[in-house]
């Protein structure tokens, strides 16, 4: 098995290696999804032998994996986690990629979650609340901030993420953005990723 790591990332030559390498699966964020639907300095390239892509880091939508996948035929699934997780606490199985496009998948073993409203109410499946995590891969907290960690857990152990989203009643897990990043516009929380996604479906918007 070979690991390819990029010092930095530049479009020709991620599809060069992959091409060259004959590279089979990918860590890709959703800025790279988004130019491998779109740019065409893509096409130059062959990039059939990646057999998936998985993509994190931020919400990913299901108009940007299906511009992929029939642009280039290839795949794209969905993970979830952050440093303070150390770090995965979700993912999508490989054979569900195309089943539950837009979650992040199901919660990794030994975990428990939920999500809640701004009063600390849990919340029941579909609803749409801040994603709290608990488990033994939860950090202890930051170094010398007790403050920090006092506001970033609770007494019981949960991990407040910062990241909102909701459940299905299938156990699958949708982040839609960070609570910080929501544009707010004549009264509604408008999502960044949703943006995107209507940008790569649509691309004559500018």
């Amino acid at each position: 098995m070979q690991l390819v790591v990029m010092p930095k990332f530049d479009l020709e030559d991620f599809c060069r290696f992959i091409q060259e390498l004959k590279v089979t699966f990918a860590y890709v964020v959703p800025p790279i999804v988004l130019l491998l639907s779109k740019h065409p300095l893509v096409l130059k390239y062959d990039l059939s032998t990646v057999r998936m892509m998985n993509s994190g880091a931020a919400p990913l939508t299901r108009e940007l994996v299906d511009a992929v996948y029939s642009r280039l035929k290839i795949p794209v699934k969905q993970g979830y986690g952050l440093s303070e997780t150390s770090p995965s606490t979700h993912t999508q199985p490989w054979e569900d990629w195309n089943k539950t496009i837009g979650s992040v998948g199901k919660l990794l073993p030994y975990q428990t979650a939920k999500y809640m409203s701004p009063e600390d109410k849990e919340l029941e499946i579909g609803e749409v609340g801040e994603l709290w995590i608990k488990g033994p891969n939860i950090f202890k907290g930051y170094l010398n901030n007790p403050d920090g960690t006092a506001h970033a857990k609770t007494a019981d152990g949960y991990f407040k993420t910062g990241d909102v989203g909701y459940q299905d009643k299938d156990g699958n897990f949708f982040i839609t953005d960070r609570i910080k990043e929501l544009i707010k516009y004549k009264g509604f929380q408008v999502a960044p990723a949703e943006l995107e996604g209507i940008l790569a479906a649509h691309p004559k918007i500018k």
